[in-house]
């Protein structure tokens, strides 16, 4: 009975930040750092989420896939406006409208 094989620490790998791939009866950690995700709740306006809802069928109908998701979609939005701020600063869309916002104190 001394044969039996080590259990590996999955649950440990992953919490640690790393994942776990099962491979021929042999475990794998995997670093994943860059694709670590974490849950956020944002409030949002209504008529905003329904557009995202509406854009979010269309995008899936266009693409022909259903591994489009909102939270991808928001992903890659976020990354587009990151990007043209971090490269345009106070002349990018994102600056202007929050500098314009009447609802933000300055």
């Amino acid at each position: 009975m001394h044969n039996r094989s080590n259990t590996p620490d999955i649950l440990g790998s992953i919490m640690s930040g790393g994942s776990v791939k099962q491979e021929h009866s042999q475990t794998l950690v995997i670093d994943k750092q860059e694709d670590a995700k974490e849950k956020a709740t944002f409030n949002l306006p209504v008529q905003l989420l329904s557009e995202l809802e509406d854009k979010y069928y269309e995008i899936r109908k266009l693409c022909k896939s259903k591994q489009v998701s909102k939270t991808l979609i928001v992903e890659e939005a976020l990354k587009i406006v990151f990007s043209e701020f971090e490269h345009k600063k106070q002349a990018s869309q994102l600056f202007l409208k929050l500098a314009n916002n009447k609802n933000i104190k300055q």
